[in-house]
C-alpha cells in the first residue's frame, strides 16, 4: 500500500465506527505514517531479528541493482534457523546506496551490513549473490580476508547456492523418470480437470462423501523443479 493511503484514514475509520470516541480522534497522515515505520516499527523488527539470529550461522545474500532515480542500490538478505519460529528462514536486512559495484566494494559493503547486524563473520555459512557465475573476485577475496583475519572460511557452495540446489534437484528427478514421470503426472491431472466442466463439478461434489475440501491442483512448471514439493502435498491430500 502506498504511503499516501493513510491520508483522510481518520475519516474512513469515523465512519466505519461511529461509536468510538478513538476512531474520532484518530488521525493519520502520509509523513507521520513513515514516521511511525522508520523509527517505531522498523527498529523493534531490527531488534527482534538480531535477537533470534545470534550465535545462529547464517547465509548472507546480496543483489545490487539501479534504481529508477539512477542509484545503484545494494540490498542484503539472511538465511538463518529461526528459533523463534523453528524453521528455516530468509529476512530483508537492509539496502546501501552505491556507485560502483566491483569486488572491493562489494567487500566493504559486506562488511558494512556484518556490522550493521551486529553479529560475528565467523557464523557466516555461506553466500548468496545473482548467478552461479558472477562475483567470483569478490568470493575470492573474502575468503582470503576471512582466514587472514579470522583464521576461518564459509561453505562454498558456488556462487549462488540456490542454483546448484535446484540444478541438483531437477537431476534427481530425471533419475527418478526411469521408475516414475513424477512430473508428467502432475501435469496430466492438472489439465485433466482444467478443461473440463462436468469433471470439476463432479470432483467438487466429492467435498459432500468426505472430510476435505476440494481444491483443483495447483499448475506444476517444469522449469521451477523446487515447486514440486508443494503439489506433490497438495495432490496426495486431495487422493
Amino acid at each position: 500500500m502506498p504511503f499516501a493511503s493513510a491520508n483522510g484514514s481518520g475519516e474512513s475509520f469515523a465512519i466505519q465506527f461511529p461509536v468510538s470516541d478513538i476512531a474520532k480522534k484518530y488521525k493519520m497522515e502520509e509523513t507521520k505514517a513513515k514516521y511511525f515505520i522508520q523509527f517505531g516499527i522498523y527498529p523493534h523488527l531490527h531488534s527482534r531479528l538480531l535477537e533470534d539470529m545470534k550465535s545462529m550461522p547464517f547465509t548472507f545474500r546480496f543483489d545490487e541493482t539501479t534504481t529508477s532515480q539512477i542509484k545503484k542500490q545494494f540490498d542484503g538478505y539472511v538465511t538463518y534457523y529461526s528459533r523463534q519460529e523453528r524453521k528455516v528462514v530468509t529476512r530483508y536486512t537492509g539496502f546501501l546506496f552505491v556507485c560502483h559495484c566491483k569486488d572491493i566494494d562489494l567487500l566493504d559493503n559486506f562488511f558494512i551490513f556484518i556490522e550493521s547486524l551486529k553479529v560475528n563473520s565467523e557464523f557466516v555459512f555461506s553466500i548468496g549473490m545473482d548467478g552461479p557465475n558472477v562475483n567470483k573476485s569478490f568470493e575470492r577475496k573474502l575468503i582470503n580476508k576471512l582466514e587472514k583475519d579470522k583464521g576461518n572460511s564459509y561453505l562454498s557452495l558456488g556462487s549462488c547456492p540456490l542454483h546448484t540446489v535446484n540444478n541438483g534437484f531437477g537431476e534427481g528427478l530425471k533419475q527418478l523418470k526411469e521408475t516414475m514421470d513424477i512430473e508428467q503426472l502432475l501435469i496430466d491431472v492438472y489439465f485433466f480437470f482444467k478443461y473440463s466442466s462436468a469433471r470439476r463439478e463432479d470432483y467438487k461434489e466429492m467435498e459432500n462423501l468426505t472430510d476435505i475440501t476440494g481444491e483443483y491442483l495447483l499448475k506444476y512448471c517444469s522449469t521451477r523443479w523446487l515447486y514440486i514439493g508443494k503439489v506433490i502435498v497438495q495432490m496426495m491430500e486431495q487422493i
